[in-house]
């Protein structure tokens, strides 16, 4: 578009467009803070924002806001925003709750409902879904009873394979939202 990158520019439009209730913005405005960019690195206000934005119901802040309850050990909580992200179609989401199935973290193990949204987040391409199908299919289905400590072992497992996928749709969620804002 042949506009510099202004990125506390960015960050103040972002804060503007959130005081107004622009979803995007707000999560836009989150992930700026979380990292730094062009503003003071908080992550207590990006949480607080992520949190709003998951609230209102943005399925990609939910599945983020479920991710950090679950790396607080709050693995009931997490569930719920990962399964509202879900159901709006959010892959990663739909790969964690297929986890959680799998394992019976913290709900009853139910292998062919793991199966569904694993299928579902593999048909979008999501590569630790087609393991967990394959693994489901080769009879890899893990010990029948199942500890919490180690369910949420295997979770962690899984959750480092998908960091990387995470951090790639927050930045390209925080590119976007900039490129449509300076359009406007």
């Amino acid at each position: 578009l042949g506009l510099a990158r202004d990125a506390p520019r960015a960050a103040e439009l972002y804060g503007r467009a959130s005081d107004l209730g622009d979803v995007e913005a707000t999560v836009a405005l989150a992930y700026a803070l979380h990292v730094g960019d062009g503003v003071a690195r908080d992550d207590e206000r990006a949480l607080e924002l992520c949190r709003a934005a998951a609230d209102r119901g943005h399925a990609k802040a939910q599945c983020d806001y479920g991710t950090t309850l679950y790396e607080r050990h709050e693995f009931e909580a997490a569930f719920a925003y990962y399964v509202h992200s879900a159901d709006q179609g959010f892959t990663l989401a739909e790969f964690y709750v297929g986890r959680y199935l799998q394992l019976g973290l913290t709900v009853d193990r139910d292998l062919e409902a793991a199966k569904g949204w694993y299928e579902r987040a593999a048909a979008k391409g999501h590569g630790a879904a087609r393991n967990s199908l394959r693994d489901l299919a080769e009879g890899r289905r893990e010990a029948t009873k199942v500890s919490a400590a180690l369910a949420a072992e295997a979770f962690d497992r899984a959750l480092a394979s998908t960091r990387a996928e995470l951090e790639a749709e927050l930045a390209a969620t925080a590119d976007d939202a900039e490129v449509a804002r300076a359009a406007n």
